[in-house]
């Protein structure tokens, strides 16, 4: 019928009908009844949060998308152990890999 709606805040659709998502899903994800589906790679309430490689594998902390390893561990996914440094470096250098651990 040619006629546009503006929807008051926290509402959305052609006919303000649909509970809107806060700030759009930041552009990561899609609205579905006021709640954020969010793309792969991302996550939180607004999908503003992106995820780390392998979650670090546990072996560091994410930060925006990216593994900020722990002494010990290396790569972007902080899969690598630094044999260098590592603490568990005598037990992995008992057998053949005294190259890894030499300096």
């Amino acid at each position: 019928n040619g006629i546009i709606c503006e929807c008051h805040p926290g509402w959305a659709g052609e006919d303000c009908s649909k509970t809107a998502c806060k700030t759009e899903c930041s552009f990561n994800g899609k609205c579905h009844e006021g709640i954020c589906a969010c793309n792969s790679g991302f996550y939180g309430e607004t999908c503003e949060k992106r995820e780390c490689p392998n979650d670090c594998n546990g072996n560091g902390v994410c930060r925006d998308g990216e593994c900020s390893c722990l002494p010990g561990w290396l790569g972007l996914d902080c899969g690598d152990a630094d044999y260098k440094k590592s603490i568990h470096c005598a037990v992995f250098c008992a057998d053949d890999c005294t190259s890894k651990c030499a300096e």
